[in-house]
């Protein structure tokens, strides 16, 4: 056996022992496929019929093609970031690695859905019609780890948008989650998250004019008001941390954090039976696969447009009972995950609390590293291959 082969038959198991203890074994299929295309490859100078050469050229260039589709659709992806809703832990322009094999990626449904491949499909006009079918049944291949609060996640809210978010994983399925005066409640405790968190403060100050220099060299974004006593007053956007250093300023008299009881009607759950606002959301039961519900008054109105829209579930509410598909039932038993996300950038981010819980299958992966970023159009060096917080 020649070095080369040794080299990449020892891979080869390295790669399987890896994916063993992961228990990813769906990756061993194109391992094995890989390694036997390339030492065929490899070997194929030393075969004299020139058809076959020619064939395994073909089939090498093929594997090229094939091995870049699927790094992109089962192994990682980068994306651009275009809105500031997770700043200031993600920028705009930011550009993110984003890894599918942590939580396992999610097999394309048509042709569309697969990189490159898919423009084929578009240049055919007679299947712009198709574009929204099912070609063949989803699948959510096993990744090595699960979803766990404070992740950074990517997702879609619809299949083929090529719209993608990006938000922080807040709840799990079998959490409660309660929102209150702005401050965030799992299970009745109070949680901590990264300093990046943006939240609303009002500020009081003596000087209006050394405040908003000072605001504007920082970068924090402001925006003034008066109130009854004719002083200055400033609505801004910072950490719980910057707030702090503009608390110790002279020229500040105060600061205080700011709590919505507002109703807002494109809240994702909105009823004259629950106050909810964006400060103040909750409490709700974050569902998972197999948790069942009783079908009553509150949870009708919490859980109805999941049920209809993600579930697929027709809810029908009688003078006395529910039906489900026509059927009577007292509960209903969810047949997916859901996780409840919001954007760092608390007041500026349309996250769970305005769209709802998203599915499992909806996540394209976990996002851990900026890989650089061109914030402020300009190339910034701190943030090459930057660690997300």
């Amino acid at each position: 056996m020649k070095p080369i082969t040794k080299i990449i038959v020892l891979l080869v198991i390295v790669l399987s022992i890896v994916v063993c203890i992961a228990k990813v074994y769906w990756l061993l299929i194109s391992s094995l496929s890989f390694s036997i295309i390339l030492i065929s490859t490899y070997y194929s100078k030393h075969i004299r019929n020139r058809i076959i050469t020619k064939i395994l050229y073909f089939f090498s260039i093929l594997l090229v093609f094939l091995v870049a589709i699927a790094i992109r659709v089962f192994i990682v992806e980068i994306y651009a970031i275009s809105s500031s809703s997770m700043k200031n832990t993600i920028l705009p322009k930011d550009r993110v690695l984003v890894n599918k094999l942590s939580y396992g990626p999610v097999l394309p449904q048509s042709p569309f859905e697969i990189p490159w491949i898919n423009a084929f499909y578009y240049l055919n006009s007679s299947n712009h019609n198709k574009v929204d079918s099912t070609w063949w049944k989803s699948r959510h291949f096993k990744g090595y780890s699960n979803i766990r609060h404070h992740d950074i996640i990517v997702f879609k809210l619809l299949r083929n948008d090529n719209q993608t978010y990006i938000k922080r994983c807040i709840a799990i399925p079998g959490d409660t989650l309660l929102i209150k005066e702005s401050k965030v409640f799992i299970n009745s405790i109070k949680q901590e998250y990264s300093e990046n968190i943006l939240n609303s403060y009002k500020l009081y100050t003596s000087s209006a004019i050394r405040l908003q220099m000072d605001l504007d060299k920082m970068g924090i974004y402001y925006q003034k008001q008066r109130n009854e006593t004719d002083r200055n007053v400033y609505f801004i956007l910072v950490s719980e941390d910057v707030n702090g250093k503009l608390r110790d300023l002279p020229y500040v008299d105060s600061t205080k954090r700011c709590n919505t009881y507002r109703k807002i009607d494109f809240l994702s759950i909105f009823s004259e039976d629950f106050d909810w606002s964006i400060d103040n959301f909750g409490p709700i039961i974050i569902p998972g696969k197999g948790d069942k519900i009783s079908l009553n008054h509150s949870n009708h109105i919490k859980y109805k447009e999941l049920l209809r829209n993600l579930e697929k579930a027709c809810i029908e509410k009688k003078e006395h009972h529910y039906q489900v598909n026509g059927k009577i039932q007292t509960d209903y038993t969810f047949q997916n995950n859901y996780f409840f996300v919001m954007g760092d950038n608390r007041y500026q981010s349309i996250d769970s609390r305005f769209f709802g819980l998203i599915k499992e299958d909806m996540i394209i992966g976990k996002s851990e590293r900026v890989l650089f970023s061109t914030y402020d159009d300009r190339f910034q060096w701190k943030r090459i291959y930057k660690r997300i917080q």
